[in-house]
């Protein structure tokens, strides 16, 4: 049987995550994106014991995904082909939203069942709880999804239909709720509404511009390697309990921590603490000063013992050296 495993959304800081795991795991990865992967991704992945093909198409392309099944005998599939879209975005693009949400969506289930594929892995987003977090005392899969944005509706519908299609037509899917990922080669791609503040911090530390960071700014932060593992969890899995899983480092952090990382590494920065939201040079896309429930992952934790390889102060210092290593990512 073949060993490959179809990724669609390659391109993206989550898809290149994934990527690197699964070659470094010596899979034959066939990565499906919009753009190509980026010069230093596709050098780093090089030296990986994978075999890997890139394919720039665009996912709605007629018969495309049923065509690389064919060609690469592919058995598996991660679903990460996605444009987010925050609750402020111009409205006009919501049809290219709902086409590469949904309509790609659709296509990889149907592709997946008519090539009886072993398992797809969908990544839908933490965003379909939408207010659920600041309302509960607690979160996690069971608690009703509430989206208000057009992601996660999109997100939810996805996870809609590939219920239909494991309850009609036999498909052996899971979906990975990812939380707030950030982390190594995360970059502006131009599809995604919310880079994270992570993201930001070191941009901001690359440029030696001052950081001014709100003092309520804390969020579920999890690495994208973290992300990445959970994914390989699920797609290697016999047979999952559970139909959905919360992808989450379990705890929220400050993104001070980030800062002092950032600091350490590239001395020239600066940064400070503010009080008035007004003043912060960081776009957090949450509301600030609220409580925030957060997933502890009872899925992945209790069925397979997941536990983050990068807790909080070891994500930063990681994610710290990466930037000083690529500064070339984040578009000089």
């Amino acid at each position: 049987m073949s060993d490959t495993v179809l990724v669609t959304g390659a391109s993206g800081f989550v898809g290149l995550n994934v990527v690197e795991a699964l070659l470094g795991a010596g899979r034959s990865v066939v990565a499906l994106s919009h753009d190509d992967l980026p010069a230093t991704a596709a050098a780093a992945f090089a030296r990986l014991p994978g075999k890997l093909e890139a394919v720039r198409a665009d996912i709605l392309a007629p018969g495309l995904l049923g065509d690389l099944v064919r060609a690469h005998g592919v058995r598996e599939a991660v679903h990460l082909a996605a444009i987010t879209f925050g609750a402020q975005e111009d409205p006009r693009g919501s049809s290219r939203v709902l086409d590469v949400n949904a309509i790609g969506t659709l296509a990889m289930f149907e592709a997946a069942v008519a090539h009886r594929l072993r398992r797809v892995v969908y990544s839908s987003s933490t965003a379909v709880y939408g207010e659920a977090p600041l309302l509960e005392e607690s979160l996690d899969e069971d608690t009703a999804p509430r989206p208000f944005t057009l992601y996660g509706i999109t997100k939810l519908l996805g996870e809609r239909m590939m219920r239909h299609f494991r309850d009609s037509h036999g498909l052996d899917a899971v979906a990975a709720r990812f939380a707030s990922v950030f982390g190594p080669w995360e970059r502006d791609t131009g599809l995604r509404a919310t880079l994270s503040p992570p993201w930001q911090l070191a941009r901001l530390a690359l440029r030696g511009e001052e950081a001014r960071i709100h003092a309520q700014g804390m969020r579920d932060w999890v690495h994208g390697g973290d992300v990445a593992r959970a994914v390989a969890l699920l797609l290697g899995a016999a047979r999952p309990r559970h139909e959905v899983y919360d992808v989450n480092i379990g705890e929220t952090w400050h993104l001070r921590m980030m800062a002092e990382a950032l600091a350490a590494e590239f001395p020239g920065f600066r940064f400070r603490v503010v009080e008035d939201e007004a003043e912060s040079n960081i776009s957090y896309f949450m509301p600030l000063g609220r409580r925030r429930a957060i997933s502890a992952n009872r899925n992945l934790a209790g069925e397979f013992g997941f536990r983050p390889e990068f807790p909080p102060a070891a994500a930063a210092r990681h994610y710290a050296a990466w930037v000083r290593a690529h500064p070339g990512i984040f578009g000089g």
